[in-house]
């Protein structure tokens, strides 16, 4: 076999690694945002992904293993369009934003990313929302959060500079609580609309939702903490 050769298999075979693993955490993503992480099965993620479930155990090990490696390939690239979007608002701002400014720069990146074409987004919401209340989720993205919750809560700082920690990183808190519920899109709004109104019409409910975590966050971090 000679040189050429050689190098068009491999690469034909990193070609089909790489499908193969995308597969399986497009797929994973999917049935755990829309079933359930204890309802669903490797060998369920591996039907529908169309591989041998001995492929999901060779390249990512167990469940867990699947869900942190989904999870983390979506954050990652989160936080790299964050970082951007927020270094643009410092430079435009001259390093003296608004709270609405570092918000609009966290949150205008997630709203891109669910609007695109990519329906693995929107299934990446619902996950990451449903995982946030238990202690899993911190070690799956606690080295990735590191950087950016450090570089948010310094830009924070700027808007703020009256405030101390406990306040911005409290305010900061419950704003990305509410964040959660509106990206996950749940159906609360449609229930008590009867259906007039969309959860998961985020475009045109984004305005709303800047304007409402901005004003809390303006009076969440004024707020005096009890004893």
């Amino acid at each position: 076999m000679d040189k050429s050769t050689a190098k068009r298999q491999r690469s034909k075979t990193s070609t089909s690694v790489g499908a193969t693993k995308t597969a399986i955490l497009n797929t994973a993503e999917r049935v755990f945002a829309t079933e359930g992480l204890l309802e669903v099965s490797l060998r369920q993620v591996a039907r529908e992904a169309g591989v041998d479930p001995a492929s999901i155990t060779y390249h990512y090990g167990s469940k867990e293993d699947v869900l942190a490696a989904a999870i983390a390939r979506r954050y990652e690239m989160l936080r790299g369009r964050r970082m951007s979007a927020l270094n643009d608002a410092l430079a435009r701002t001259k390093n003296k934003p608004s709270a609405r400014d570092v918000l609009d720069a966290m949150f205008r990146p997630w709203l891109e990313y669910s609007l695109s074409e990519d329906p693995g987004w929107r299934h990446y919401s619902k996950l990451i929302a449903g995982m946030m209340t238990t202690p899993r989720i911190t070690e799956i993205i606690g080295d990735l959060a590191g950087v950016w919750e450090h570089t948010q809560i310094n830009a924070l700082r700027l808007a703020h500079p009256e405030a101390n920690d406990e306040q911005i990183m409290r305010a900061l808190t419950l704003t990305l609580g509410t964040s959660f519920f509106f990206f996950s899109e749940t159906k609360r709004i449609d229930v008590m609309s009867g259906g007039r109104f969309r959860a998961d019409d985020l475009n045109h409910g984004y305005p709303q939702f800047l304007d409402f975590v901005s004003a809390g966050f303006e009076a969440a971090v004024k707020s005096e903490l009890g004893n």
